[in-house]
């Protein structure tokens, strides 16, 4: 069958031949032998390619993120989860596989200890399981393992247990020592949030005795270092120098293992381009045969056009009308492109002058009402403290003064802050990520808290891409403090290698429904849009009535050479 399969060329065959050999691939990794799994991987990669099937490749990718989730290449593991999470194709099929996804992107979140994303993903990982999309009986274990994690995180233990009780059984019900581990682990990290030390240190105990070496090597690490917390907080150095030694151990052997998988890798990355420069040959060599059968045509065109003289003639003056009209209309083509192209760049650069324009004139208004209104109001505040001192005797009046200069101080501070958003100076003078850290410090109160998150942002973006960063950053957390009515927000910055930088923002507040968003969309809104098409990127806002909002913005900002 397999050999029938190998000899076929038809689209429908070659692809079933894919999808066992995939197949084959994830049941190898499964028996344990991931580098055999990643080997094999790398060999039908570039064949996934030149076929195009989306659930394959789905399926490639989330694969990697497996094998990556079980070497603790926590980062890797997380960037092939968002290849597959971000598809925006619904089948039934590809569905399950972004269940599934969330699932491992709160367990690897788990392991960084970033409890708002593993509450976001596992939330995410939720809707699929309602829906009855996620349906591997497996990963509905996960699922209530770490939602027992959280729930303990917020003090409920009781549900937290329960939720500990339901993962378990089911593992044990699937005899799938993985979960198993898994869930007992979540149980020890419960009884330490709990406080029930004892326990805890017991049942890490059985879960490093009793657990299968390949399940336990993935985990190891953090059971040893929460082992290590535990013994800390009940006063057993002994344990903690046992503990801290048999960590370190365990480090090198990880660290090894490793160097293995990164020679495996150095080995899929260059059998990979030598596949990719293989099908790079047959393409060349496939429009060469192309090329030649089209001078095999003309040449028998030519001895049509000697046999009939008359036709031929008519014939080839037909051919050059022909093609003097798609030269033309070539011709036309590239002159509209390079109208457009104009077109764009006068569009940039009048969004470039505009900005200019409005931060010289932002400065102005800065300053003037820093140098003017300011030194006016401390002049009145001066001049209110003498009129106090001459009133020493009229107690009513020197409370009436004392009202006006309560006032006077709420509109210097008004006044500071209306300054302070015109000219944000602290970018200029600190860079981006300490201006954003000041500003959701000094934005959050009682009524709202926020959480930013700097995963990675590059340290030599250009000024002027610094300061339209925080501008944007600062529209959208004044609308939430404005409008939405939110108790809790949520900043996340990361970038990666090619300069692409995302940024969500999300809420717990009100919300807002698309048709309402599109009548009210007022200047605020217009100038975020503007602000992000500056920066070559693009902006989509999710929320509905009382579910909160999430903003999501990719950019490119320019950045400056180092040196």
């Amino acid at each position: 069958m397999i050999s029938y399969l190998r000899g076929s060329t038809t689209p429908e065959l070659q692809n079933m031949l894919y999808e066992f050999q995939l197949l084959e691939a994830t049941v190898i990794g499964r028996m344990g032998y991931a580098l055999t799994e990643l080997r094999m991987l790398s060999e039908l990669y570039p064949k996934l390619l030149k076929s195009n099937n989306t659930l394959l490749l789905y399926r490639y990718n989330f694969n990697l993120a497996l094998i990556y989730y079980q070497y603790n290449e926590t980062q890797k593991s997380l960037d092939f989860l968002y290849k597959v999470i971000h598809e925006k194709k619904l089948t039934q099929e590809v569905q399950r596989y972004k269940g599934v996804s969330y699932i491992l992107l709160a367990s690897n979140y788990l392991k960084l200890n970033q409890p708002d994303s593993i509450r976001k993903y596992n939330r995410m990982a939720a809707q699929f399981l309602t829906r009855k999309v996620l349906s591997h009986i497996i990963y509905i274990s996960r699922y209530h393992s770490i939602n027992a994690y959280l729930l303990a995180l917020d003090k409920n233990f009781v549900e937290a247990y329960k939720n500990i009780d339901s993962a378990y059984n089911i593992a044990v019900e699937r005899n799938n020592d993985g979960e198993i581990l898994y869930s007992n682990f979540m149980k020890a990290r419960c009884f330490a949030l709990q406080k029930r030390y004892d326990e805890a240190i017991d049942l890490y105990k059985y879960i490093l005795a009793n657990s299968p070496v390949l399940m336990l090597n993935i985990y190891k690490s953090y059971i040893l270092r929460n082992l290590l917390d535990v013994y800390k907080q009940t006063g057993k150095i002994e344990k903690v120098y046992d503990t801290y030694d048999e960590l370190l151990e365990f480090q090198e052997e990880e660290t090894q293992r490793t160097k293995e998988m990164q020679i495996e890798e150095l080995d899929y990355n260059f059998k990979l381009n030598e596949k990719l420069n293989e099908i790079e040959k047959l393409r060349i060599t496939n429009e060469k045969a192309e090329v030649t059968k089209q001078r095999n045509r003309i040449f028998i065109v030519s001895l049509v056009i000697l046999m009939v003289f008359l036709a031929g003639i008519s014939l080839l003056i037909h051919k050059n009308n022909v093609r003097k009209r798609q030269l033309a209309m070539n011709q036309y083509a590239l002159l509209e492109a390079r109208l457009e192209e104009e077109r764009q760049n006068k569009k940039i650069y009048e969004m470039q002058l505009l900005k200019q324009v409005e931060d010289r004139e932002r400065n102005r208004i800065a300053n003037d009402l820093h140098d003017s209104l300011g030194g006016l109001l401390s002049s009145v505040k001066t001049a209110l403290y003498s009129l106090q001192e001459r009133q020493e005797d009229n107690t009513e009046d020197k409370a009436h003064i004392d009202q006006i200069l309560g006032y006077v101080g709420e509109c210097k501070q008004e006044l500071q802050r209306i300054v302070y958003n015109l000219t944000p100076l602290v970018v200029e003078k600190f860079g981006f990520v300490e201006a954003i850290k000041q500003y959701c410090k000094k934005l959050q109160n009682e009524q709202l808290k926020i959480d930013l998150q700097l995963i990675s942002v590059p340290a030599n973006i250009v000024m002027e891409d610094e300061i339209m960063l925080y501008r944007i950053i600062q529209e959208v957390l004044y609308n939430i403090t404005k409008h939405a009515h939110a108790s809790h927000a949520l900043v996340q910055i990361q970038s990666n290698k090619e300069g692409m930088m995302m940024i969500i923002i999300e809420d717990n507040g009100q919300g807002i429904s698309a048709d309402v968003m599109e009548v009210n969309a007022g200047l605020g809104l217009r100038s975020l849009y503007s602000r992000v098409s500056s920066l070559k990127g693009k902006i989509n806002i999710e929320s509905e009535k009382g579910q909160g909002t999430v903003v999501n913005i990719i950019c490119y900002p320019k950045l400056k050479d180092i040196v």
